[in-house]
């Protein structure tokens, strides 16, 4: 049910044996993870080598790949530079050229003009 500790008025005794025990595999786990992630910023620096290495390797050094051929598939496709589409809100930069100082109403603005009696 319950240890009952708001009617006998005292707290259950925990052996403290059993706390040891339950705080050594807890602070292994804790060691082993540390050790694993400081093995593994060790090892980023390799895997960035490897990385660099394996791109050179395919992008420059192979005579297979013709990046002419993907940047023409781009270009055709006009999707990646065409921002027409993507962006109506540049276009409303044109749109004041033809207003005059009669034309607009400024709001929440103060005066700050000099008026003469």
């Amino acid at each position: 049910m319950g240890c009952n500790c708001k009617a006998s008025g005292s707290m259950p005794k925990f052996d403290e044996n059993e706390k040891k025990e339950k705080l050594i595999p807890i602070i292994l786990k804790y060691v082993a993870k540390i050790i694993g992630f400081l093995v593994a910023v060790a090892l980023l620096p390799l895997i960035m080598l490897m990385i660099i290495w394996f791109m050179f390797d395919t992008i420059v050094l192979n005579k297979e790949v013709d990046l002419r051929v993907v940047i023409d598939k781009f270009v055709k496709n006009k999707k990646f530079f065409n921002s027409d589409d993507d962006d109506d809100d540049d276009d409303d930069d044109d749109d004041d050229e033809y207003l005059t100082e009669d034309d607009v109403v400024m709001l929440n603005v103060e005066d700050i003009t000099i008026k003469s009696k």
